[in-house]
C-alpha cells in the first residue's frame, strides 16, 4: 500500500502532497490529530504547522498534539515532493 501511494504520488507530480492516516490506540493519552513532516523539508514544516493549527482550531481536541518530524516514515523519506501525514488519531 505504501510504495503505491508513492507512485500515485510520483505520477501526478504534485508540488506538495498530504497523506491521511487514521490510527487508534488503545491508551487514553494518546489521541487527537498530529502531523509529521521531513526533517530537513522546510516547506514541509511550514505546511504541518498550517495543517496541525487549523485542525486544533477546527477539532478542539481535548490534547493539543503538536507537530513531529517523521523522517523514518516510508512516505515522506520515499516522496520527491514536500509532503506531510496527517495522522487523525480516534
Amino acid at each position: 500500500d505504501m510504495k503505491r501511494r508513492i507512485q500515485i504520488i510520483e505520477e501526478a507530480q504534485p508540488n506538495l502532497a498530504v497523506s491521511i492516516h487514521q490510527n487508534s490506540y488503545p491508551e487514553a493519552e494518546i489521541s487527537g490529530p498530529q502531523v509529521f513532516y521531513y526533517g530537513s523539508s522546510e516547506m514541509s514544516k511550514k505546511l504541518a504547522e498550517a495543517i496541525q493549527a487549523q485542525l486544533i482550531a477546527d477539532l478542539q481536541p481535548p490534547k493539543e498534539r503538536e507537530i513531529k518530524t517523521g523522517n523514518d516514515l516510508y512516505i515522506l523519506k520515499n516522496s520527491q515532493c514536500p509532503g506531510v501525514i496527517v495522522d487523525v488519531d480516534s
